[in-house]
C-alpha cells in the first residue's frame, strides 16, 4: 500500500516537473519568436548584423515593430546593401533601433498610442482603422503579433525610418 502511494507521488511529481520544464522551454524571447518567422528574415539578418539581436534575447521587456520582408524590399536592394555594408554599420544600428521600443506593448496598446519613443528616439503615430486594425503611421498595418517572454513582436507592412 505504501509502495503504491510512493509510486503515485513520484509519478505526480515527475509530471509536474515535466510540465513546468515544458513551459520554460516553449517560452521564447521576442528575438526567438521573430527568428522563427520567415516573414521577417531580412529584419532578423539586420538585427544580427547590427549587434542589436543580443539585447532582444534578455529579460528586459521590449516591443519590436518588425518590418516584413516585403516592406524592407520597398527600400530597394541598393539601400539594403548599403545598410548591411561595413560603412553602413552605424546607420544600420540606428535603423533597427528605430523599430525597438522599451517596455511590453500589445497591438491594442500600440493602436492607442501608448508606445514611448523607440530606442533610437523615433516616435510612432498609431491609430485604429475603422475595421479595428491597428495602424502605424497612417498607411501601415500590424500584420501579425506574437507575445514573447520579454515582450511583443508586431510584424508591420511599413518601415519606420
Amino acid at each position: 500500500m505504501i509502495r503504491r502511494w510512493m509510486v503515485g507521488v513520484v509519478a505526480v511529481a515527475t509530471l509536474a516537473c515535466a510540465k513546468n520544464h515544458q513551459l520554460t522551454d516553449t517560452s521564447s524571447t521576442v528575438f526567438g519568436l521573430a527568428s522563427s518567422n520567415p516573414n521577417v528574415a531580412t529584419f532578423i539578418t539586420m538585427l544580427r548584423s547590427s549587434g542589436v539581436a543580443t539585447a532582444l534575447q534578455g529579460s528586459e521587456e521590449v516591443t519590436v515593430l518588425a518590418p516584413s520582408n516585403t516592406a524592407l524590399m520597398a527600400l530597394g536592394s541598393d539601400r539594403i546593401r548599403a545598410l548591411m555594408s561595413e560603412e553602413g554599420a552605424d546607420e544600420l544600428r540606428e535603423f533597427v533601433n528605430a523599430h525597438i521600443f522599451p517596455g511590453s506593448y500589445s497591438a491594442e496598446d500600440v493602436a492607442r498610442g501608448k508606445l514611448p519613443p523607440s530606442v533610437e528616439g523615433t516616435r510612432v503615430v498609431a491609430s485604429k482603422a475603422s475595421d479595428g486594425t491597428p495602424r502605424i503611421a497612417k498607411t501601415g498595418k500590424i500584420l501579425e503579433s506574437m507575445k514573447g517572454s520579454n515582450g511583443f513582436v508586431h510584424i508591420i507592412n511599413t518601415v519606420l525610418r
